[in-house]
């Protein structure tokens, strides 16, 4: 299971489609310029089966026109954009979901448990689950059961700053909004994605929100000394709320000041950052991958042994060799994602 994923965000901006092979989009962005804002593509479902993966938490991310890239088209300037450009990703997943047999949006305990046993009777039947990074696209809380019903399970108040908290690189508070916002996510009993929050806003959501909390692509401080990572403090916070931290797999999250065109470290690396958070919280229950693939970044921004998401199981061998069991690694790569999830679906 990955828990951060950007699909609709690639397709809507920049025309990348999912069902393709990465190295099928690859070869379709060849001669444009789409490689050099975010990237050459590392994802695409055909890798995803390959890697064998069963689920993948995909995002609705509208961008904010003060951060876009050089001539974007997917941004907002105001709360009424967002929410239109909210809404077509939310759509989105809904055809690419009704088009496609092999996938499965996953809304209750029953799509959960339909999926596991299509699984388990072979079929590689992938499930998807909703995820909203920054909540511009709710003009009001009020907006949330709406969204809640066409399949949204997970809500991150923040990306940068937004009208609900402060953000990565924008300090700040909940807002009246944000603290509104948990008290409908509460009623509803949605998880509370802690990434990209900014710390004096982490600290009020823990307190206030009673639901399960993640943050679905965060790495400790000591592998991103910024506040885009999670001081040591943060990650026991998580820890005591029973919650799980998804390791993100870009390489400026792994190395202290990596700059795209650095060599790219290995992914041993992605193995110590999991064992730190083990380390500290004394078990294997609280850390998961988040990968954030395609988030941004591209083939040149992730560890040296991987080339598509359908690689990242190689990371087995360097938890293995550090003394993870197969239970250990199984918790890791999937069994974390499935107890929060199943403790916040709806039967």
């Amino acid at each position: 299971m990955d828990g951060h994923l950007d699909l609709a965000w690639n397709a809507l901006e920049f025309g990348r489609d999912p069902r393709l092979s990465a190295q099928q989009t690859r070869l379709a962005e060849e001669g444009t310029r789409i490689s050099d804002y975010i990237g050459q593509c590392t994802t695409g479902f055909p890798d995803w089966a390959a890697g064998g993966y069963g689920m993948l938490f995909v995002t609705t991310f509208v961008m904010p026109a003060d951060q876009a890239y050089p001539g974007s088209r997917f941004v907002y300037h105001n709360p009424e954009e967002a929410a239109q450009l909210g809404r077509q990703v939310r759509q989105y997943y809904r055809n690419l979901v009704a088009g496609d047999p092999a996938l499965k949006l996953i809304q209750t305990r029953q799509d959960l448990a339909e999926l596991k046993a299509e699984r388990s009777a072979g079929k590689s039947t992938l499930g998807l689950l909703m995820l909203m990074e920054g909540a511009e696209p709710l003009r009001d809380p009020a907006e949330l059961p709406e969204w809640y019903a066409d399949g949204l399970r997970i809500l991150g108040p923040a990306w940068h700053a937004t009208r609900y908290a402060g953000g990565t690189g924008s300090p700040g508070p909940l807002t009246d909004l944000g603290f509104r916002l948990l008290d409908e996510m509460a009623a509803l009993n949605m998880v509370l994605d802690l990434s990209h929050i900014a710390e004096e806003a982490f600290y009020q959501a823990v307190s206030a929100y009673p639901g399960p909390v993640i943050a679905s692509h965060s790495n400790p401080r000591a592998f991103l000394p910024s506040d885009r990572g999670l001081s040591d403090d943060m990650i026991d916070q998580i820890i005591e709320r029973e919650g799980v931290i998804g390791v993100s797999l870009f390489n400026a999250h792994l190395q202290p000041g990596w700059q795209r065109g650095d060599p790219r470290p290995s992914l041993s690396v992605v193995a110590d950052v999991i064992d730190y958070i083990v380390q500290r919280s004394g078990s294997t229950r609280h850390v998961a991958l988040g990968s954030d693939m395609d988030g941004g970044f591209g083939l040149d921004s992730i560890p040296a042994e991987l080339d598509t998401c359908a690689d990242v199981g190689m990371l087995n061998q360097y938890l293995a060799q550090r003394g993870y069991t197969s239970s250990d690694i199984r918790a890791i790569l999937m069994g974390n994602w499935l107890r929060v999830i199943e403790s916040a679906l709806p039967s």
